[in-house]
Order: structure tokens, then sequence, then C-alpha cells
């Protein structure tokens, strides 16, 4: 594993021994200061300190909690590391030295959080390591929730889920072979980059190189390059990142490339969308990447990551549906109007995983053409949230009529058809205007798309009530280059973008918007998901004023 500074610069390296002794020696530090199944967080920059730390926990038998970055989020904000150390009573921080000297005890609640610092351990302390008693429902990590539908909550993931998920990628093409190599920029402590960066090359002993999530968002051609410098053949990336390639990296610099490498590009952890792909493929075909090597898949850290992907080597598969009969919960052929609604399939159903698509009242199972809750059961399932058993109850425990018990609600909603599972959006974000069902990333979508002035992954859509019901509200990012608010003569007028954005929405969702709110910067989790509650609550207190820098 080597790590690239700034996206470039080959600065640290790890092979499968050094990663061994490594975390083999940390290990032996930690079980001279804890007992195995004590709860370690680990906070690190990005790099490879942290697949050091993630393996030292697991040869040691303490459970690991990634949290993010320094920087991602405040140390003192309720909802971050404190918060998370109280909730799983984690009793060390496992960080790099540099970062150890600037806390204090209060960012550690007072001393409940001792600091570790690992590049400070001994290697010779790797002789002095003896195995932990482990089994397949040892807990291996805890991954806590972005926190982008609520609060976050510690998904309890055992050895027996990590394995089977590794296995399930693999099978459905998504892992390393022979030969392989990946390039990643995903953040660590997010499931995602977890399973693809830290564990996937170790479990398919294939290399790969990975850069800082910060390095990839201010310069994504840094991404492309090493892609091609080094021939890699496989890499994840949520939706967003492909129309930043597309957006940010020019017609000279595409032509440097050599993308013919690629053949597993993974794209999820949030909606895939039609648009994103067809650009990104129209614009990077010149630079040799083949459609075939686009795997939209779909997954959540109650799964470990992922339910459905592949199988490689077929491209996209898409559905185009009756916009109106999908806001009612039908699935229906496109009529060719303004509401058709392009579906990006999220590829097949996994093995050793199973789906339901039932009613989210009744669970009782809904026929193929009809939209209902996605419920999942398999050998990568979580057992449910740490110190949490109401809400493990509600989400772990689920009995379908006719197919047993131990499905887990994922809050999604979609569909299968042909061997495809469809997600049209989530249960709690349904916005419900005159009776009829819509998808806010469908709003979102539209708004983006309705002036050049906006971020085209920047727009939140949410609902607020009044007297005569569900009132729509946009809440709009505006680009850096036409972010001079309020507007003056050097900038687009914000009426002209009020006005596109309620024109676009009213043409293609016959919906009339309440309110446009444009912004510096709209909330976000740490993992760049648009936090919709939090905008919400935020216009709601009258905080998300127009030009606010949030």
């Amino acid at each position: 594993m080597t790590f690239l500074e700034r996206g470039e610069e080959e600065t640290d390296v790890l092979t499968i021994a050094t990663l061994d002794r490594q975390a083999r020696a940390l290990a032996a530090s930690l079980q001279r200061k804890v007992a195995p199944g004590e709860r370690a967080l680990l906070f690190f920059k990005p790099g490879l300190s942290f697949a050091v730390a993630y393996w030292g926990c697991l040869y040691a038998g303490v459970v690991a909690v990634p949290v993010p970055s320094p920087g991602v989020r405040a140390l003192v904000s309720e909802s971050g590391l404190r918060a998370v150390a109280r909730d799983c009573a984690a009793t060390l921080l496992l960080t790099t030295a540099d970062i150890a000297a600037r806390l204090d005890a209060a960012k550690l609640d007072a001393g409940a959080l001792t600091p570790l610092a690992i590049d400070d351990v001994p290697d010779a302390l790797a002789d002095t390591w003896r195995a932990p008693p482990l089994g397949p429902q040892t807990i291996a990590h805890l991954q806590y929730s972005s926190g982008s539908t609520g609060e976050p909550k510690g998904v309890v993931i055992t050895h027996a889920n990590v394995l089977g998920n590794l296995e399930v990628i693999s099978i459905s093409g998504g892992g390393y072979r022979e030969g392989d190599a990946g390039v990643n920029w995903l953040p660590m402590f997010h499931d995602m980059g977890l399973i693809t960066t830290v564990l996937l090359p170790v479990y398919s002993g294939a290399p790969s190189w990975y850069m800082s999530p910060l390095a990839f968002l201010q310069r994504p051609l840094r991404w492309l390059s090493a892609i091609s410098a080094v021939r890699a053949t496989c890499s994840a990336a949520p939706n967003f990142a492909l129309d930043m390639c597309v957006a940010q990296v020019g017609a000279q610099e595409r032509a440097e490339l050599d993308l013919s490498s690629m053949r597993a590009l993974a794209v999820g952890s949030e909606p895939t969308r039609s648009a994103s792909v067809h650009r990104f493929v129209e614009a990077f075909t010149p630079s040799g990447f083949d459609v075939c090597a686009m795997s939209p898949c779909y997954g959540l850290a109650e799964a470990t990551l992922q339910v459905s992907g592949g199988p490689l080597g077929r491209g996209i598969t898409e559905l185009a549906v009756a916009g109106a009969e999908l806001s009612a919960g039908h699935v229906a052929p496109a009529r060719g109007d303004a509401r058709t609604r392009t579906l990006v399939g999220c590829g097949e159903v996994s093995a050793g995983i199973e789906v339901a698509i039932v009613d989210p009242q009744s669970c009782l199972p809904l026929p193929g053409d009809t939209v209902g809750e996605i419920l999942v059961r398999g050998v990568s399932v979580a057992s449910g949230y740490w110190n949490n058993q109401d809400a493990t109850a509600q989400t772990f425990a689920v009995e379908i009529p006719g197919r047993g018990g131990g499905f887990m609600r994922t809050g999604d909603l979609g569909f299968l058809l042909a061997d495809q599972l469809y997600v049209t959006g989530r249960l709690k974000d349904l916005l419900i205007v005159n009776g009829q069902n819509h998808y806010p990333h469908d709003f979102e979508l539209t708004a983006a798309l309705s002036h050049p002035a906006l971020r085209r992954d920047g727009c939140v859509a949410f609902a607020v009530d009044d007297e005569g019901g569900e009132r729509i509200v946009i809440v709009a990012e505006v680009q850096r280059r036409a972010r001079k608010l309020p507007a003056d003569s050097s900038t687009i007028p914000q009426h002209d973008v009020v006005t596109s954005v309620r024109s676009a929405i009213a043409r293609d969702h016959d919906v009339t918007v309440h309110d446009v709110v444009l912004v510096r910067r709209v909330p976000r989790t740490s993992s760049g998901k648009l936090r919709r509650r939090a905008c919400r609550d935020m216009y709601l207190e009258g905080s998300l004023a127009a030009g606010s820098a949030r």
C-alpha cells in the first residue's frame, strides 16, 4: 500500500510484511493497556497509519472505532468524536504523535480517553505479541453512521461480517484479481473507504495506492492521473466524483490520460444518476475508459458494505419509468413526457445476501412493479447497534410473512426487476405534495441543473409544514465563481437563479416551490453527503440566511 502525498508524490509504503509487524507491535502495546473487547477510537489524518491502527486492533482483539479525521469535524462537537467516545465507552484514542501533542484533557472528556501515538510504539514489541481468542462473532469494529438521516449510531461489525462482505464483493467481480491494482481516495473511516482501501487489498493480496480525500477534492485530476500512471484496474467513488471530474478536468488533460486499464469502477455511497454516468463516459472514453468498467452498486454500513453490485462487463443498466406513476409507488414504462425518470440499476443482489421489497407498514412482500422498503438478510448483515436495544429491535429483527425473521430494514425504497436492484429514495426523506410522493434527490437534481451558477451536487430539498400542508424548500449552494452574495454587477443576479429553480421544478415535477435559499455551503456529513435534516433545522431556526457560510 502506497500513500500519495497531495495525490502525486509517493511518501509512505507498507508491504504486507511491514504491516504485519507494525500491527503486531501495536497489538502487543494494546494488550498491555486494555483487555480484549475494549474500544479504541482511530483518529488519524489521511495516510497509512490508519491501516496499521485498524489491523493492530484486530491483532489485539480490541474493537476498532473509526472516527472522522482531524479537521473534518470539531473535536468538541456533540455529534463528533466525544459523543462517539461516550456512546461506546472507549478508553483509548489511537493517533499519531503530532496529533496527540495538540490534544488536551478538555477535548478528551477530562482524561476519560487516553491517547496512544502509534508511531511511538517500537517495532521490537512485535516479538512479544500473543494471538487473542477470536471467532466469527468477535467484534471487529464499530462503524458509526455519518448522520445524513439522523443521529449517528454504532453498527456492530463482526469478523464474520467483514469476511462475508469481502467474499460478497469478490464474487460479484468488485474484488481484486491476479494482476490487479487499486487507486482510492475515499476516507478510511467511512465504510466504503475502509473496505475498499484497508481490507480488500490485504484480503486479495493486491497492491494499492491511496491519496487524501482533500487531494481529490482540490484537484480531481490527481485521482485519474494516478490510475493512469500505475495502470490501476479498480477504484470506487460516489456519484458526485464523476461530476467533479467532468467539470474540472479539461480536454487537454483528458488527452494525456490512459484509463484503459480500468475494469471496475464501483459507484456507490449515494444515488447514481444516469446523467452523471453518461457525462463521465462521454468525457473519458477518448482517454480509454470503457463503459463496461462502470459498476453502480448499493450498500450500507448495517450490511458491512455491499448488498448489490455487478456482474462486471455489462456496463450500466438503466430503466426509463413514468415519474407520476413512480410517485404513486408503481413502476410503469415512461411515456416520453417531461416527467420521465431514468433509473440506474445497482447491480444484482450479491451471493449470500437476500433482499425483500415490502410494504413499510405491514412488511408484506410486494410485487415486482411496486416500490417498497428494501429489507436485507445475509452473512454480512450486522447484529445490531452498539448498546442500543430499541434501535436494534426496530431495524434488525424484522419478520416477513412466509420468509421468516432476521431481516434488516434499510430505510431505503426501491424495487427488483430482471435481477437488478433499483433504489428510488429514502423512506424518511419522502416528500408528499398534494397527495403525491416525491423523492428529494429528484428535486435536487432538477434545481442544480436549472442554472450554471449552482453547484451540481449542492442542492437540498425538504418540506416544511404550514396550515396548507407540506411546502417545498430548496437550499442551493452557489458555485465559488458566482458566490458574491448579495448579487452585484459582477455576478449573476440572484433573482434569475431563484426563478430558474422555481420554473424548472414546476415544469418537470408540477410542484410549486415555497422558498429558494442561496448559500455558500450546504451542510454535509463527514463523507460529503447532504444533511437534509440539519439543513431543514437550520432553515426553521432562521440560521440559513441567504449568503451565509454554512
